[in-house]
């Protein structure tokens, strides 16, 4: 008797948690279904908003076509890492990396590295336009200053690019590049490396730990103001990344969220010959004022997930010049995908 209450006190409460769940379920779609996939993998920019640049080239998004980069992206050489000795070097070699476009999408900024057999590799700066004309290169960086991405100013009249000196761990400091001077304009660096330089000039700090980000008047952080994301998102879940529009309107986060409470949960399990969600994990669409919200899309997680894709946090997530669109890649799935905000 006893089996047959808790049998129907738990059928019960399993059709009202359903009917909630089918409810829940109804919208947004998943990822696959709320963007269109792209063979779109690391991404370095938008060049404007119907073309990206990435580690395959040029890639237009209406075409579905790339066209080449000016310098061919290649690994470095073997046998060589940041820190390795010159003597240590097997052959000279010059790489190009982390393609990054100006904000007009005139310009292609390029670190170039060389390295030397007789001595400790140099960094240098190249310019060029996309077509493989106007190619500059700035080699006023000594080589013992390791440089990181650089950050376009929003107008593209230049650049700040962040470094440290690889054998003083705690020298550190930036260096302004303009397109209209032959030398930068080297400063010492006050504090972290910022994430972007925002369309308003402002610099951006993103703390995903404390679910906020700062908006800098200057990047020295002595006058900033703090944004939260997660009074932006009152929700029940955990959020476990977000990114930042380029006018700091809006941002893209990731969300995991816990799934209803389903009484006798392993036994309906068994009668219906399928896992329950467990949680969910959703991409959220925020006004950085907090007064408008979406949900772009959610996927299930069971107990039968796989470990390594317990977790929608996009890898890497990016709005287009004209904050219409946004690419987004998920942890363990090839590609990324093409959203309409």
């Amino acid at each position: 008797m006893r089996t047959r209450a808790k049998l129907i006190v738990g059928a019960l409460g399993f059709v009202a948690t359903t009917t909630a769940l089918a409810v829940w379920q109804a919208a947004p779609p998943r990822l696959e279904n709320a963007g269109q996939h792209l063979p779109v993998i690391d991404i370095y920019g938008w060049l404007s908003p119907q073309e990206v640049v990435c580690d395959g080239g040029i890639f237009n998004l209406q075409t579905r076509q790339f066209r080449p980069l000016p310098f061919l992206l290649h690994p470095r050489p073997q046998n060589i890492s940041q820190n390795r000795p010159a003597s240590m070097v097997r052959e000279a070699a010059t790489t190009y990396d982390n393609p990054t476009p100006s904000p007009d999408g005139k310009w292609l900024l390029y670190i170039e590295t060389v390295y030397p057999k007789e001595r400790e590799y140099d960094q240098n700066f190249v310019v060029v336009h996309p077509d493989g004309s106007g190619l500059r290169r700035i080699t006023n960086s000594p080589h013992e200053e390791q440089h990181s991405n650089p950050l376009w100013l929003p107008d593209s009249s230049g650049w700040i690019s962040y470094w440290h000196n690889y054998n003083a761990p705690f020298v550190a400091g930036s260096s302004l590049y303009s397109l209209s001077k032959n030398y930068p304009e080297s400063r010492r660096a006050k504090g972290p490396r910022p994430t972007s330089i925002q369309n308003d000039g402002r610099f951006l700090y993103v703390n995903e730990r404390n679910e906020e980000f700062l908006l800098c008047a200057n990047d020295d952080m002595r006058t900033c103001t703090t944004v939260s994301v997660g009074k932006a998102f009152p929700s029940s879940g955990a959020i476990t990344q977000f990114t930042v529009s380029r006018d700091s309107k809006w941002i893209l986060a990731s969300c995991r969220a816990q799934a209803l409470q389903i009484p006798e949960r392993s036994t309906w399990e068994v009668l219906l010959k399928r896992k329950l969600p467990v949680a969910y994990d959703e991409l959220w669409l925020l006004s950085s004022d907090g007064k408008n919200r979406r949900c772009l899309a959610r996927e299930t997680l069971t107990e039968e997930t796989p470990q390594y894709s317990r977790g929608f946090s996009f890898f890497s997530a990016s709005f287009s010049p004209d904050g219409k669109q946004a690419l987004v890649s998920q942890f363990g799935k090839s590609g990324s995908y093409l959203v309409s905000l």
